[in-house]
């Protein structure tokens, strides 16, 4: 009898322990729209970065397209972070860097300008889900 309760307890334990540790996790904050409007002038890019959740980078799970591109190309020495809702760019230094000083000191970290841009994503087809969904 008491093997067989054994062999009973064993994987409910388990069972409880996977599902305690999933619900329990840490979780790390994603980039998305409510972490892009923390960000403020004059925090420093480790606290960007810990506001936001992750270093700059694109986090959308899909293609995508700037709808403003004309305004992205006034973005070119900045930091760009994407997720699905938008796209949060942002400068650190100082704003009267010539071209040939690009890219500042390392001591000039603190964010100087800050903007959320507009993001389309790329609406996929039918088709084009099965071929990656089959990895074709």
């Amino acid at each position: 009898m008491t093997r067989r309760r054994l062999f009973l307890a064993l994987p409910t334990i388990l069972v409880i322990a996977i599902l305690a540790s999933i619900i329990w996790y840490p979780s790390v904050p994603r980039p998305c729209l409510a972490t892009f409007k923390q960000v403020r002038v004059v925090l420093s890019r480790a606290q960007v970065i810990t506001t936001v959740g992750r270093p700059p980078g694109d986090y959308t799970t899909r293609e995508w397209f700037n709808y403003d591109y004309a305004n992205g190309l006034r973005y070119t020495n900045y930091e760009w972070w994407i997720c699905d809702e938008g796209c949060l760019v942002v400068r650190f230094g100082d704003n009267d860097y010539p071209a040939s000083a690009w890219p500042p000191s390392a001591d000039s970290d603190r964010v100087t300008n800050v903007a959320i841009l507009n993001i389309a994503l790329h609406q996929s087809t039918f088709f084009e889900r099965i071929r990656k969904w089959l990895r074709l």
